[in-house]
């Protein structure tokens, strides 16, 4: 007997669409993480190079 090409579908599409939203629940997570992080990054890196410019400029030392 020959196997049948199609097989049934899932008799619970909603549970593979739920698989596929925590998925992506997961991922918006991690890339906004990430996100956070770098900004936090270049806002540290800005505030250093901002600080040092004015110091030079006002020859006041900020560190």
């Amino acid at each position: 007997p020959n196997p049948n090409p199609n097989p049934d579908p899932d008799p619970n599409p909603k549970n593979d669409f739920k698989n596929i939203f925590n998925c992506s629940k997961y991922i918006i997570k991690q890339v906004k993480a990430t996100t956070i992080t770098i900004a936090l990054k270049l806002k540290m890196i800005l505030h250093f190079f901002i600080l040092n410019f004015f110091s030079h400029m006002y020859n006041v030392k900020f560190f």
